[in-house]
């Protein structure tokens, strides 16, 4: 709905380097949106983060008393510990 549409915003205005989403119905028969973001910069997740549309994702999932969840994964990585593995 709105709120995603304004978060993928938000991800576009806060300079996400790639970002990918899939939608699926889990066996719990909820339905699911996912978000995937990857920043080459820490001040543009930084940004991100401190974006009306993720402080207004969160007040809605308080509002509605959990009917949608948010789940938030973060990490960083320094240059020397990135590898890439080929299959």
């Amino acid at each position: 709905g709105a709120t995603l549409a304004a978060l993928d915003e938000a991800l576009d205005a806060h300079a996400a380097d790639h970002r990918t989403h899939a939608h699926f119905r889990d066996a719990s028969n909820y339905e699911n949106e996912v978000r995937i973001a990857y920043w080459r910069e820490l001040r543009g997740f930084e940004s991100f983060l401190a974006s009306a549309a993720f402080a207004d994702a969160g007040s809605l999932h308080a509002a509605t008393r959990g009917e949608f969840g948010l789940w938030l994964e973060a990490f960083t990585i320094p240059r020397r510990r990135f590898e890439t593995l080929f299959s």
